[in-house]
């Protein structure tokens, strides 16, 4: 699914352009995630275990786009990707489909300034949109 482009503030008053993200953003996709990965130890997983290429995010960014339930946002800075959230099915199985699974990210620079808010709302309305009852993190 597609999210429409949006802008919003943050407390700070910087902008930020919240929109899907497309194959052109992959090289700053990767580098974002070792970032932010780096960055704390509350994500899923560590810089060195990134095994994602750009092909791989490339596909992957654009099946978000074309599946239904499936969601890929990015948040920018100054044409930075500073965060993300992606939302994906948990499984295509009948009894888990109505499940779906929420990962976000956010450069410590812009943590503390409603971003991380705002991505999960977005995230969430999109999943109700889908038809999803249960979202994880």
């Amino acid at each position: 699914m597609t999210y429409e482009t949006d802008e919003i503030r943050l407390k700070d008053g910087r902008s930020i352009i919240l929109r899907s993200a497309v194959p052109d953003d992959v090289a700053q996709l990767l580098s974002f995630l070792k970032e932010a990965y780096g960055s704390t130890d509350y994500l899923a997983s560590y810089p060195e275990e990134i095994e994602y290429t750009e092909e791989s995010e490339a596909e992957y960014i654009r099946n978000a786009a074309d599946k239904p339930g499936e969601l890929c946002l990015a948040a920018f800075h100054d044409n930075i990707l500073i965060g993300n959230v992606s939302l994906s099915c948990v499984r295509e199985r009948i009894k888990l489909c109505h499940r779906a699974e929420l990962a976000i990210a956010i450069l410590p620079g812009f943590r503390g300034q409603g971003l991380g808010r705002r991505l999960m709302k977005a995230a969430i309305r999109k999943a109700k949109e889908h038809g999803y009852l249960q979202v994880e993190l």
